[in-house]
C-alpha cells in the first residue's frame, strides 16, 4: 500500500535525523525525552528552560515553540483548546469525533500535550527534524507528472474514494443496478441441496445452469459471474482452441529437449559440439542424463500459471472448478509434450542417420530404438521424484523468505504475512506431474519393466515428502471435496491405452500379426471397462446419494437383528452333554416325565445319553487335560517372548486383523473388504465428534455472505511502527480519519530497524492450535 509505505518512510527519515541531531547535541536528549513523555499535562506549570543549542520549553499560557532543524512549530495552547486552524480558516472542534478517536486508540496522546485532532500542518512532529522536501513524494500521471506529497495526497484521495464507495453501495442496495446472471441458494441440510441440484430446473437449454454445490464465498470468481451465457460459451471455445494450439506448438521446445538427450548423435553430427567429448565422463553423463529432464521440468512449470489465467478468462465461476480445468489441461500437456513428443523425437533422433541411409529398414530400426527411449524417462523420474522431493524438504526459497527477506523488510504487514500465512497447495498443477509418471511407467511396463522399480521407489519417497509438507508447510484455502485424487486415477488409465498402443506398434513393426490381434482385442475390452466404470462412478463423485442419510440407521438395525439371532443360537447349543451341565439343566426330564417323552419320540431317533454312574470321572479328565494344555501354552508363550517371535506374530495378526474387536482393522482386512471397512458409516466414525464452529458473519449480517466483496469488504488496516520521536502517534491521529491505522505491535529501534510482535498485530486472524 502506497500510504503505508510512505508513512513508514517518513517515520524512518524523521527518526534518523533525530538520532543524528541527538548524537551531536547530547545535552538536548534528556530534555526531549521528558518533553515527549508528557502525556496529558498540557497546561501544567513549566518554566522556560533555555539550552545552549537554543531549544526552549514552554511555560504557562505561552505558545509552544521548539527551535530545531527543519520547520518551526508554533501553536497557541489556550486558543487550541477551542479552535484548530488550517490555512487561516478557523473551525469548531468536533468534540464527538475527538471522543470517538480516543475510544479507538486509548493509548494516543499528542506528543507534546496538544489536542489529538491537531491538523496536519505538513507533519508538525516530523517537520521538526526533516524539511518538507524530504517527505515522501511521487508524481501522479493524472496530475501531469507534477510532484505531490504522497501522504497528504493519498489521504485526500482516500476520503474521495470512501464517499464514492458509500454512494455506490447505497445505490446497489437500493436495487438501482443490473443484477448478475447468477443466484446463490442456501439450504437447511446438505441432503436437500444435493437433491435440488439433481433436478432439471428449466425447460430451455443453458437456462439456470450449470448448478454448482458447496461453493464458499471466498472461492467465487466474481468476474466470471458477470458474463452472459453466450459470452461464456464463446470464451470457452476460444480458450480450448488456444490450449489445443499451445499443446501443438509447445512440442517444438519439447522436441528440442528430446533431441538434446541424444548427446552422442549431436556431437557426431554438429561440428562445433565436438568439444563436449573432451569433457570427463561424469560431466557428460550429467549433461546427457540430468540436464534434459531438468530443462523439461522447468519448461512445463510455466504451463499451470498460464492455464489458471485461461480458466478465469473462460468463465469458470469457482477457484476449485478452475483447478479442475487446470488439472485436465495440464495433464494433456504432460502426456503430449513430456511423453509422446519426447519419446518419438528421442527414438527417431537416435536412428535418424540409419533411416536416411536405409529407408526400407525403418520398421526394424524404430523397433530397436523405441525401447531405448525409456532411459530418458528413468532419468526424468529420478529428477522429478528425488530432486523435487529433496527441494520440497529443503524449502530453500521459504528459508530465504522467512529468515532473510522477512527480517530485512521494512513493512510490518509483509512480515506478518510471511510468518502467519502458509502457502496453499495448487493441486491442479501438482497431480498431473505424478499422474503422467504413472502413465509413463504403465506404458513402458512391458517394454522396459525396470521402470516400474524406479517409479515405485520415487512415488514412495514423494508420498513421504508430501505427508510432511501437508502438515507443516502447506495450507488448504479451498475445499475440493477430495475430487483431485479420483480424477488422477481415471487419468491413469490413459497409461493402459498407451501401453497397448505401443505394444501394437511394436508388433506391427515386427510383423507379429497374431499377438497384435490379441492386443487389439484387449484394447477394446479396456475401453469398454473404462466406459462402464466411469459411467458408474461419475454420479457418485459429484452428488451425495440420498440413502446416506439413513444408511447408518439401517446398518445398526441389521447388526441388532444379527446379534439377537446369534444369542438365540448360543442359548440352544450350550448343552455339551456333561454330567455337571445336565445336573443344573432345568429343561432336563426326570422320572415319569422322561418316560412320557421317550414314548413320544420315534424309536429310530438316536440321542446322546449321559451316564450318571460315572459322574465326576469326566470332570477329572477335563481338569487334567485343561491343566496340561495351560502349562504347555504358558511354556510356549514364555519361549516366544524370549525369542521375539511373539512380537512378529502380533504384527502379522495386526496386519490381517478384521477389526471386529475394539482396535482398528488391519491393512489386509481393509484391502480385501473395502465395502465393510471403507464404507461411509465406517469412515464417518473416524471423524471427531465435535461441535460445529460458530460462524461469524460480516457486520453481523448473514445475508451479506454471498454478496460481491465490493459491498462488504472493510477498509484495510494500515500498520506502521511506533518510534521514539512519536511521529507515528501523530500520523495515526491524522490518517485514521481516512482509513484505519495502528502502530501497536511494531517498533522502530535506535538502529533504525523495525521489530514486530506478531501476536499484537492489528489484524483479525483465526488460528488453529495443535
Amino acid at each position: 500500500m502506497r500510504l503505508e509505505k510512505a508513512e513508514i518512510d517518513l517515520i524512518k527519515k524523521a527518526n534518523a535525523a533525530r538520532n543524528k541531531y541527538l548524537r551531536k547535541n547530547p545535552q538536548s536528549a534528556n530534555v526531549l525525552y521528558q518533553t515527549a513523555r508528557k502525556e496529558t499535562e498540557t497546561s501544567s506549570n513549566n518554566e522556560i528552560t533555555t539550552l545552549d543549542s537554543g531549544e526552549t520549553v514552554r511555560q504557562p499560557n505561552s505558545p509552544l515553540e521548539v527551535t530545531l532543524p527543519g520547520s518551526q512549530l508554533g501553536v497557541d495552547i489556550e486558543n487550541q483548546a477551542r479552535y484548530t486552524s488550517v490555512e487561516g480558516s478557523p473551525k469548531q472542534v468536533n468534540l464527538e469525533e475527538e471522543e470517538e478517536l480516543k475510544a479507538e486508540d486509548l493509548d494516543y496522546v499528542h506528543p507534546y500535550g496538544l489536542r489529538p485532532n491537531l491538523p496536519d500542518v505538513r507533519g508538525s512532529v516530523a517537520a521538526q527534524w526533516i524539511p518538507a522536501e524530504a517527505r515522501p513524494h511521487h508524481r501522479p500521471i493524472g496530475n501531469f507528472g507534477r510532484r505531490v506529497d504522497t501522504i497528504r495526497w493519498t489521504r485526500n484521495r482516500l476520503k474521495e474514494l470512501n464517499i464514492q464507495i458509500f454512494k455506490l453501495r447505497r445505490q446497489i442496495k437500493r436495487g438501482d443496478v443490473e443484477p448478475l446472471p447468477a443466484a446463490f441458494i442456501e439450504f437447511d441440510t446438505q441432503e436437500a441441496a444435493h437433491a435440488a441440484q439433481q433436478v432439471v430446473v428449466h425447460h430451455l437449454p443453458l437456462q439456470m445452469a450449470p448448478g454448482l454445490l458447496g461453493i464458499r464465498p471466498d472461492e467465487v470468481i466474481w468476474e466470471s459471474l458477470r458474463m452472459k451465457w453466450w459470452e461464456r460459451i464463446i470464451r470457452r471455445l476460444l480458450i480450448l482452441s488456444g490450449i489445443t494450439a499451445a499443446i501443438i506448438f509447445w512440442s517444438i521446445p519439447s522436441a528440442f529437449i528430446g533431441i538434446a538427450s541424444q548427446l552422442d548423435f549431436l556431437t557426431e553430427k554438429i561440428p562445433f559440439l565436438h568439444w563436449i567429448n573432451k569433457l570427463p565422463s561424469f560431466i557428460i553423463g550429467v549433461i546427457s542424463g540430468l540436464l534434459p529432464p531438468f530443462a523439461l521440468s522447468v519448461l512445463m512449470a510455466l504451463v499451470p500459471i498460464l492455464l489458471r489465467i485461461c480458466a478465469a478468462q473462460a468463465g469458470i465461476p469457482s477457484l476449485i472448478i478452475g483447478e479442475f480445468f487446470t488439472q485436465n489441461a495440464y495433464f494433456a500437456f504432460q502426456v503430449v509434450q513430456v511423453f509422446l513428443v519426447t519419446t518419438i523425437t528421442s527414438a527417431a533422433s537416435g536412428a535418424l542417420q540409419d533411416i536416411i541411409e536405409n529407408p526400407l529398414g525403418i520398421q526394424s530400426l524404430l523397433a530397436q530404438n523405441l525401447p531405448k527411449a525409456s532411459n530418458f524417462y528413468l532419468s526424468y523420474i529420478l529428477v522429478q521424484c528425488l530432486a523435487t522431493g529433496g527441494t520440497q524438504l529443503l524449502q530453500l526459497f521459504s528459508l530465504i523468505r522467512h529468515h532473510i527477506v522477512a527480517k530485512t523488510s521494512d513493512v510490518p504487514r509483509r512480515r506478518f504475512t510471511t510468518w502467519r500465512k502458509l502457502r496453499p497447495a495448487r493441486w491442479g498443477g501438482i497431480f498431473p506431474v505424478f499422474t503422467n509418471m504413472g502413465v509413463i511407467a504403465l506404458s513402458y511396463a512391458c517394454i522396459a519393466p525396470l521402470i516400474l522399480i524406479f517409479s515405485a521407489g520415487g512415488m514412495a519417497f514423494i508420498g513421504l515428502v508430501w505427508k510432511y509438507n501437508l502438515i507443516y508447510v502447506f495450507d488448504t484455502t479451498t475445499d475440493s471435496k477430495g475430487l483431485f485424487y479420483p480424477r488422477a486415477l481415471q487419468q491413469l488409465i490413459i497409461g493402459l491405452y498407451l501401453a497397448e498402443i505401443c505394444l501394437i506398434g511394436l508388433l506391427i513393426l515386427n510383423r507379429a500379426f497374431g499377438p497384435m490381434g490379441i492386443v487389439i482385442t484387449l484394447l477394446g475390452l479396456t475401453g469398454l471397462v473404462h466406459f462402464l466404470l466411469r459411467d458408474a462412478i461419475l454420479p457418485l463423485m459429484w452428488n451425495l446419494p440420498q440413502t446416506l442419510a439413513v444408511e447408518e440407521q439401517i446398518q445398526e438395525e441389521e447388526k441388532a437383528k444379527l446379534a439377537v439371532h446369534n444369542d438365540d443360537g448360543e442359548a440352544h447349543g450350550n448343552d455339551a452333554g456333561g454330567a455337571a451341565a445336565s445336573y443344573f439343566d432345568v429343561e432336563q426330564a426326570f422320572g415319569d416325565e422322561e418316560e412320557v417323552e421317550i414314548e413320544e419320540i420315534d424309536e429310530d431317533d438316536h440321542h446322546v445319553i449321559s451316564n450318571r454312574g460315572l459322574e465326576g470321572a469326566s470332570s477329572i479328565r477335563m481338569a487334567l487335560t485343561a491343566w496340561i494344555k495351560s502349562a504347555a501354552i504358558e511354556k510356549v508363550k514364555t519361549e516366544m517372548e524370549k525369542s521375539g517371535l511373539n512380537a512378529m506374530l502380533d504384527k502379522m495378526f495386526a496386519f490381517a486383523k478384521s477389526g471386529d474387536g475394539e482396535g482398528p482393522p488391519g491393512f489386509l482386512a481393509k484391502w480385501l473388504h473395502p465395502e465393510e471397512h471403507e464404507d461411509f458409516v465406517a469412515l464417518r466414525k473416524l471423524i471427531p465428534t465435535e461441535e460445529r464452529p460458530s460462524i461469524s458473519y460480516t457486520n453481523g449480517d448473514k445475508h451479506a455472505t454471498y454478496q460481491p466483496p465490493e459491498l462488504w469488504t472493510p477498509k484495510p488496516i494500515l500498520w506502521i511502527p511506533r518510534d521514539e520521536a512519536r511521529v507515528s502517534r501523530q500520523e495515526v491521529a491524522h490518517t485514521r480519519l481516512s482509513t484505519p491505522i495502528s502502530d501497536l505491535g511494531a517498533t522502530l529501534n535506535e538502529k533504525g530497524r523495525i521489530t514486530v510482535d506478531l501476536d499484537a498485530a492489528p489484524f483479525e486472524e483465526h488460528r488453529m492450535l495443535l
